[in-house]
């Protein structure tokens, strides 16, 4: 995911965008992954 011009990150998108890259590793559904700890970057 890439930060807008504007410098203000989308936190929802990017939660979303995590998701949807574990399931597809994983074979699951976007919605069976649970994020346990994100870090600031």
């Amino acid at each position: 995911m890439d930060v807008p011009a504007d410098g203000v990150l989308d936190a929802a998108g990017l939660v979303t965008a995590l998701r949807r890259r574990a399931a597809e590793a994983h074979g699951l559904e976007a919605g069976q992954i649970r994020l346990c700890q994100v870090t600031r970057l």
